[in-house]
């Protein structure tokens, strides 16, 4: 899936990094259910043959990790005491219980040592999957976890990105950490000074991503629509965007806008969408932002 003549096209348009996604318990021992991590040496060995092969392009691998993940809540068995929010048929594993932070960092951290030449991580940690107890809040729905109701959730977002960070450090790997402050927002619940916690409470290491429309207030026809996801038809970055990568270059963290520059949410089954101005415009505005 990635030839040898598409490396070549990407490092020749100046790509220098790609990204797929992960799952830790398939790629690290997860001892909450060890099937669910069968194989994974051998899912290991085929990542760092695509980091191998990417590199002699020029490029890095970087992993989209949503930790710590659910499960079923019909399989928590022995570790029912873990159990946190639930919603649907999945619980979390609750992420102020010891054990699940060490879960994490213990599998982050054998995982890194393994691929030491991972370009980097980008995480979610509000929403997409249940993954801390207050991961799934939208639309005012409140946690069912008990132990975790009274913490906010900008702790227990930034918390998760804390403890990848510290497993990385403790790995000696040289990968790059970005967190995705999707949904970090009113959607969730979260204010400005909520906003403004979470990067305060974040690593200092830890780069800071934002979708770079997201929140974006614009009128066709008359309605009134904030942005949740890409856009081509509307470039940011929004005002949403520009706040939080302010907080975060005054807090010494690098800044990343993530865009979509070919197709877009809007007509996904479109292969590229041909309005090169937009994007050029969206491009530049990145840029003056920066």
């Amino acid at each position: 899936y990635l030839t040898d003549e598409l490396l070549s096209a990407y490092q020749a348009q100046g790509i220098n990094g790609i990204w797929m996604h992960g799952l830790l318990s398939a790629l690290s021992y997860y001892p909450f259910k060890p099937s669910l991590s069968e194989g994974y040496q051998a899912r290991r060995a085929e990542i760092k043959r695509v980091i191998k092969k990417c590199k002699k392009y020029g490029i890095e691998l970087f992993l989209y990790f949503n930790e710590p993940r659910c499960l079923p809540t019909a399989d928590f068995g022995q570790y029912a005491y873990l159990k946190g929010d639930t919603e649907n048929l999945d619980t979390a594993l609750c992420f102020s219980h010891k054990e699940t932070r060490e879960y994490l960092y213990t599998a982050m951290k054998d995982l890194l040592e393994d691929l030491g030449e991972l370009g980097g991580i980008m995480t979610i940690t509000m929403s997409e999957n249940i993954t801390h107890c207050k991961s799934r809040i939208h639309n005012g729905r409140q946690t069912l976890c008990p132990v975790c109701k009274n913490i906010p959730a900008w702790k227990l977002a930034s918390d998760v990105n804390n403890v990848i960070m510290q497993a990385i450090r403790d790995s000696g790997a040289k990968t790059k950490l970005i967190a995705n402050l999707w949904a970090w927002s009113a959607m969730m619940g979260f204010t400005e000074e909520d906003l403004r916690a979470g990067i305060e409470n974040l690593d200092p290491e830890i780069g800071v991503l934002c979708v770079s429309e997201f929140d974006l207030l614009f009128e066709k026809g008359g309605v009134s629509v904030r942005l949740a996801d890409y856009s081509i038809s509307n470039p940011g970055p929004s005002e949403y965007s520009k706040l939080a990568f302010n907080i975060a270059r005054e807090l010494g963290h690098k800044v990343y806008a993530k865009i979509q520059a070919c197709n877009s949410w809007e007509c996904s089954c479109v292969p590229y969408l041909p309005v090169f101005d937009l994007v050029k415009r969206h491009l530049e505005t990145c840029r003056l932002s920066a």
